[in-house]
C-alpha cells in the first residue's frame, strides 16, 4: 500500500533479508544487509510489452543469485518483447546476460 517504492522496500525487509521493489523503467530497488542499491535499466533495452515482465525479472534475479552475482548484477533488467520467445530472442538474452556477468552493462 506505499506509493513511495524507497518506503515500499523498508516495509518489506522489516519481513526478510532480501527486498526488492521494481519501478518500472526506472529500474529496481534492491534491500540486502541493510544496503540499498538502486538498479536501472540496460540502455539496449526495449520497452514495448511488459507481458509477463515481472515473472521474467523475478527468475532472471533469481538465477544471478544463484550464479553467486552481486545484488546490483542480480537487479539489472534485461528486457524483451512478449513472453513466447524465438531463439533469436533466446541467443540476444545470452549476450545480455553474459555482458551483465562480466560488468559490461549500459545505462
Amino acid at each position: 500500500g506505499e506509493r513511495n517504492p524507497l518506503e515500499a522496500l523498508d516495509k518489506i525487509s522489516r519481513k526478510c533479508p532480501l527486498a526488492v521493489v521494481k519501478v518500472g523503467t526506472q529500474g529496481a530497488y534492491i534491500k540486502h544487509r541493510g544496503k540499498v542499491d538502486h538498479v536501472g535499466i540496460m540502455a539496449e533495452a526495449k520497452r514495448v510489452d511488459t507481458t509477463g515482465a515481472g515473472d521474467f525479472y523475478a527468475a532472471g534475479f533469481l538465477v544471478g543469485l544463484t550464479r553467486g552475482l552481486s545484488m546490483v548484477q542480480c537487479g539489472r533488467v534485461i528486457e524483451v518483447t512478449g513472453t513466447t520467445l524465438a531463439d533469436e530472442t533466446w541467443t540476444e538474452i545470452d549476450r545480455l546476460i553474459r555482458r551483465v556477468e562480466a560488468g559490461g552493462y549500459l545505462f
